[in-house]
Protein backbone atom coordinates (compact mmCIF):
# COMPACT_ATOMS: atom_id res chain seq x y z
CA UNK A 1 0.00 0.00 0.00
CA UNK A 2 1.83 3.42 -0.82
CA UNK A 3 1.84 6.24 1.78
CA UNK A 4 -0.44 7.80 2.47
CA UNK A 5 -0.09 11.43 4.12
CA UNK A 6 -3.22 12.33 5.03
CA UNK A 7 -4.29 9.21 6.73
CA UNK A 8 -0.49 9.08 9.01
CA UNK A 9 -1.83 12.84 10.17
CA UNK A 10 -5.47 11.35 11.21
CA UNK A 11 -3.66 8.59 12.77
CA UNK A 12 -0.95 10.29 14.75
CA UNK A 13 -4.01 12.38 15.71
CA UNK A 14 -6.16 9.90 17.45
CA UNK A 15 -3.12 9.22 19.41
CA UNK A 16 -2.72 12.40 20.25
CA UNK A 17 -5.63 12.64 22.00
CA UNK A 18 -6.21 9.11 23.03
CA UNK A 19 -2.50 7.67 24.13
CA UNK A 20 -0.68 10.65 25.43
CA UNK A 21 -0.86 12.26 28.63
CA UNK A 22 -1.70 16.19 29.82
CA UNK A 23 2.14 15.95 30.90
CA UNK A 24 3.39 14.32 27.37
CA UNK A 25 1.63 16.67 24.93
CA UNK A 26 2.43 19.59 26.85
CA UNK A 27 6.30 18.46 26.49
CA UNK A 28 5.62 18.18 22.70
CA UNK A 29 3.49 21.52 22.59
CA UNK A 30 6.14 23.54 24.26
CA UNK A 31 8.78 21.83 22.28
CA UNK A 32 7.57 22.83 19.11
CA UNK A 33 7.01 26.29 20.38
CA UNK A 34 10.31 26.70 21.24
CA UNK A 35 12.33 24.53 17.97
CA UNK A 36 9.46 26.84 15.70
CA UNK A 37 11.09 29.96 17.53
CA UNK A 38 14.58 28.87 17.06
CA UNK A 39 13.64 28.19 13.51
CA UNK A 40 12.55 32.11 12.98
CA UNK A 41 15.79 33.40 14.55
CA UNK A 42 17.66 30.88 12.14
CA UNK A 43 15.58 31.99 9.10
CA UNK A 44 15.50 35.20 10.24
CA UNK A 45 19.37 35.60 9.97
CA UNK A 46 20.25 33.79 6.74
CA UNK A 47 17.50 36.31 4.91
CA UNK A 48 19.50 38.98 6.33
CA UNK A 49 23.23 38.17 5.94
CA UNK A 50 23.02 34.79 3.40
CA UNK A 51 24.40 32.50 6.31
CA UNK A 52 23.12 31.36 9.93
CA UNK A 53 24.20 30.01 13.20
CA UNK A 54 23.20 26.43 13.64
CA UNK A 55 21.21 25.81 16.92
CA UNK A 56 22.89 25.85 20.37
CA UNK A 57 19.35 23.77 21.60
CA UNK A 58 17.97 21.79 19.03
CA UNK A 59 19.78 19.53 15.71
CA UNK A 60 18.60 17.52 13.03
CA UNK A 61 19.01 13.91 13.43
CA UNK A 62 22.37 13.01 11.10
CA UNK A 63 21.77 16.70 9.27
CA UNK A 64 18.41 15.24 8.00
CA UNK A 65 15.98 13.52 10.62
CA UNK A 66 13.62 15.47 12.59
CA UNK A 67 14.32 17.93 15.32
CA UNK A 68 15.90 16.76 18.93
CA UNK A 69 17.76 18.26 21.52
CA UNK A 70 21.04 18.91 21.17
CA UNK A 71 21.99 18.24 25.23
CA UNK A 72 21.40 14.31 25.73
CA UNK A 73 20.09 14.93 29.07
CA UNK A 74 17.52 17.37 27.69
CA UNK A 75 15.59 14.31 25.50
CA UNK A 76 12.58 12.64 26.14
CA UNK A 77 12.11 8.81 25.86
CA UNK A 78 11.13 9.44 22.36
CA UNK A 79 13.73 11.47 21.02
CA UNK A 80 16.49 9.52 22.78
CA UNK A 81 15.05 6.19 21.06
CA UNK A 82 15.11 8.69 18.04
CA UNK A 83 18.33 9.09 18.39
CA UNK A 84 19.52 5.29 18.55
CA UNK A 85 17.69 5.17 15.03
CA UNK A 86 20.54 4.29 11.84
CA UNK A 87 18.72 7.88 9.59
CA UNK A 88 18.02 6.59 6.28
CA UNK A 89 18.26 8.69 3.26
CA UNK A 90 15.11 7.19 0.68
CA UNK A 91 15.66 8.22 -2.98
CA UNK A 92 14.10 10.23 -5.10
CA UNK A 93 10.67 9.42 -5.97
CA UNK A 94 10.84 7.35 -9.41
CA UNK A 95 9.16 9.70 -12.71
CA UNK A 96 6.57 6.96 -12.92
CA UNK A 97 5.13 7.60 -9.79
CA UNK A 98 4.86 11.54 -10.44
CA UNK A 99 1.58 11.75 -11.64
CA UNK A 100 -0.12 9.43 -8.35
CA UNK A 101 1.84 11.56 -6.14
CA UNK A 102 0.56 14.90 -7.86
CA UNK A 103 -3.14 13.25 -7.53
CA UNK A 104 -2.61 12.40 -3.79
CA UNK A 105 -1.14 15.86 -2.92
CA UNK A 106 -3.96 17.65 -5.16
CA UNK A 107 -6.77 15.57 -3.13
CA UNK A 108 -4.55 16.69 0.44
CA UNK A 109 -4.83 20.12 -0.21
CA UNK A 110 -8.33 20.26 -0.98
CA UNK A 111 -9.50 18.87 2.24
Amino acid sequence: QPHNQTAVVQEISKLWGISLTEEERDYYNDFAEEAKIEYERMNMEYRATGTFRPSRFYMKMEGVGPWIHFRPEERNALEKELATYETVQFPPRPPELDEEYAKRDAESKRR
